[in-house]
């Protein structure tokens, strides 16, 4: 069963005191409540800032389980002369962890496949910000799913910047709330019809999602698995230390261009809290984009995640040599939540001299069970 909704807040009044006034249940509360948590901020997302070099980048994505459309922008800088002669080609694939691939129309739109976009004309002395061209469209995650079977995405994007000034301020992706309660699809939502005044109380366990109560329960437990993507970091495809972070020590220290001044960089994140606040706090998973350059071709590298979490650091550790950019797995970690932030600082280091490990992608994402 369908049925549209409106996002609207849910008031959860349990202690207001009413007298002589009919018993009332907060079932219609409970109810939007759900439907608020589950549908209105489907809440994974990414990012890619100041592309000033034609080249591929790529960000790492996972599907939220309520989410059914992606809405993918690019904003294109404009230029304050030349523009005729300026102009960005974007060309997106997206690619699944078994190696399937969508990179064609109609899963696709218009301005993401290769197509030839000329940049808009800016005042001069304005901000690049100031006159942004915004090539966007919206990706059908169930019709992209029908592909791309493995949860692991990465959205690639060959970008070929011409012209004096071409440049790309941010490509990003974020999931768009929902508007229709479909419960035949899972993390649907649930219909608030049988929760109207004067309707019948069924009996039975609440854990029965085929009871009216138990839907309101079971969209409630899905709206906590609706995690976070708290850092989503990438730079250009490129084995130039200039351009994309990289480690040569044998001993942990920063990557170039992601430390500060020596020191590793701390990427400051504000956690979701769900259990009692404290540093054991709550679970996350991470992965990076690499590979290697240099070296015997038999070395090995490692790449270390710390926070404030209990259990930190936590380390992927004997990542194969490759000279293809890869996908590490996942790594298990955690986010404290003994104050409303924390810090994630990366570091990593190669087993013997000679190669350099690089690094065009960071994926950490709450992921509550």
């Amino acid at each position: 069963m369908t049925s549209p909704r409106v996002p609207v807040p849910a008031d959860l009044d349990t202690e207001a005191a009413r007298v002589a006034r009919t018993v009332r249940t907060e079932a219609l509360a409970l109810g939007l409540a759900a439907n608020s948590a589950l549908l209105d901020s489907p809440p994974r997302r990414w990012s890619i800032h100041d592309l000033d070099t034609t080249g591929t980048y790529a960000a790492g994505y996972v599907r939220s389980p309520a989410a059914r459309y992606l809405r993918v922008s690019a904003a294109i800088a404009g230029v304050t002369s030349g523009w005729a002669a300026v102009s960005v080609v974007l060309a997106l694939t997206i690619r699944d962890g078994a190696g399937n691939t969508v990179t064609t129309s109609p899963d696709l739109p218009a301005g993401f496949l290769a197509t030839s976009t000329h940049l808009p004309g800016a005042l001069v002395g304005a901000s690049r910000f100031d006159s942004e061209l915004l090539v966007a469209g919206y990706l059908d995650l169930d019709a992209l799913a029908a592909t791309l079977v493995d949860p692991r995405w990465s959205f690639e994007w060959a970008v070929t910047l011409t012209g004096s000034g071409a440049l790309v301020n941010r490509i990003e992706g974020w999931e768009v709330p929902r508007g229709v309660v479909d419960e035949t699809a899972t993390a649907g939502g649930v219909s608030l019809g049988d929760f109207q005044p004067d309707q019948p109380v069924s009996d039975g366990p609440l854990s029965d999602p085929a009871l009216r109560w138990g839907r309101i329960v079971q969209a409630t437990e899905q709206a906590r698995t609706m995690g976070r993507t708290y850092v989503s970091l990438a730079w250009r495809q490129s084995t130039a230390p200039s351009d994309t972070p990289s480690v040569s020590s044998t001993s942990d220290a920063p990557f170039t261009l992601f430390d500060m001044g020596g020191a590793r960089l701390p990427i400051t994140v504000h956690p979701r809290q769900l259990a009692t606040a404290g540093a054991a706090g709550e679970v996350v998973r991470w992965r990076i984009l690499y590979r290697f350059v240099g070296g015997a071709g038999t070395e090995t590298g490692q790449v270390t995640l710390r926070g404030g979490a209990t259990g930190s650091p936590w380390t992927i550790s004997s990542i194969a040599y490759t000279t293809s950019w890869t996908w590490s797995s996942w790594k298990a970690a955690a986010i404290s939540t003994a104050s409303d932030a924390d810090d994630f600082e990366l570091s990593g280091k190669v087993s013997a001299s000679g190669p350099s490990l690089f690094l065009s992608a960071v994926e950490v994402e709450e992921h509550v069970t």
